[in-house]
């Protein structure tokens, strides 16, 4: 199996994702007994990885929902439907996360809900909802055709939340069956559209409770990293606010918590918290301007304005993103990991190709990152633009 399939295997089970082997005949088949255990509990990532080692393993797939960070998929199977799709939502087009599929204009498009959703079935294809199956990039279609990202999906916490509606309207929605040509799924257990349930802290707005219930842990050993996102969420909604001006939303966060979390003191969940507030460099919703930038910077047009001296594709990618991010002589941060996994490649070839381009004049580091005292390295761009 490839080393970029275990790679992405590694990245999507670290990013949160409940992810699976696929493979056999019809390449989209979960190579276990059975996949239904695994819509409640997540395969350990050495089993992931074992089994893609398989001959006939052949991609990943993920369960969508709950057990996936309430990350949902919208499938537009026939041909010309997401360009319509997209031509009416050129904002969501723009930002959501997209990958083509091995089908003729087949796309899928990723967001996510604080509620569970159903699987829905509309006339060009269908949107993906709790416990159902999906295969993702870099994956093999039956075709030969790999899965590809064209607007990567590289952290949870930067998936917008969007309402279904946006992807179909209610009246091209029909019931869901299972077909021979679509991935399985399980349709037995939710609503098409829910609303949110009423908060049970009445102080707590609508825009809080969503960030409570987003954060949910959905097993054991989920706590301190949903705390954490909780914070950047809470920062978002008001970054001035100090943390123990939180402590009811943190309160009532952690009452829906406890049949999920092994650490059941109060006390801990709040200390846990503060400190974690207090670590937020970025709140929630900013990362979102790196994957437009990202979007922007990919473009066909845009790539082929990148001198011909860099002539491979992923260090192409990333002077078009830095060209991007430095337009007006700003500064910016890019971790290597995050530049791999946006250009794809590795974030040990990320730093070789950032490293490069300080050489070369492309960049210029402003501020050199001080690990111990949790800095990180900020770039300009200088190139002529």
């Amino acid at each position: 199996m490839s080393n970029d399939l275990l790679a992405a295997a590694k990245r999507y089970h670290d990013m949160g994702l409940n992810i699976l082997p696929v493979g056999g005949k019809s390449h989209k088949q979960p190579l276990v007994k059975s996949w239904k255990p695994y819509q409640k509990t997540r395969m350990t990532l050495p089993n992931v990885l074992s089994a893609l080692e398989r001959p006939d393993a052949t991609g990943i797939g993920i369960i969508t929902g709950p057990t996936s960070g309430n990350l949902y998929v919208r499938d537009f199977d026939e041909s010309g439907a997401y360009q319509r799709w997209a031509d009416a939502h050129r904002a969501l087009a723009d930002t959501l996360p997209t990958e083509s599929t091995g089908r003729e204009d087949g796309r899928h498009v990723f967001f996510r809900h604080a509620d569970t959703l159903a699987t829905t079935k509309h006339h060009d294809g269908e949107l993906r909802g709790a416990d159902a199956f999906t295969v993702i990039a870099p994956s093999i279609h039956a075709s030969g055709k790999r899965y590809k990202w064209i607007r990567p999906l590289v952290s949870l916490d930067d998936v917008p939340f969007q309402n279904p509606t946006d992807f179909f309207s209610v009246e091209g929605i029909t019931d869901t069956e299972d077909t021979e040509d679509t991935e399985t799924h399980n349709t037995s257990c939710v609503s098409a559209y829910p609303v949110y349930p009423a908060s049970s802290v009445s102080s707590v707005s609508d825009e809080i409770e969503s960030a409570l219930l987003i954060t949910q842990p959905t097993t054991t050993g989920q706590r301190q990293r949903m705390l954490f996102n909780l914070a950047r969420r809470l920062k978002a909604i008001d970054a001035a606010k100090p943390a123990k001006q939180w402590m009811d939303a943190v309160r009532a966060w952690h009452t829906k918590a406890l049949p999920k979390i092994a650490t059941k003191e109060w006390a801990v969940t709040w200390g846990d918290f503060v400190i974690g507030y207090s670590k937020v460099r970025h709140a929630h919703g900013q990362g979102g301007a790196l994957q437009a930038a990202a979007s922007r910077a990919f473009a066909d047009d845009v790539l082929a304005t990148v001198p011909k001296d860099y002539d491979s594709l992923p260090m192409r990618k990333l002077y078009a993103l830095c060209r991007d991010l430095g337009t007006g002589g700003q500064v910016f941060y890019l971790s290597c990991r995050t530049a791999g996994e946006l250009i794809g490649t590795d974030h040990d070839t990320a730093a070789r190709f950032i490293r490069f381009f300080t050489l070369m004049g492309v960049l210029v580091v402003t501020t050199e990152a001080d690990r111990p005292r949790r800095k990180a390295t900020f770039y300009a761009f200088i190139a002529p633009t």
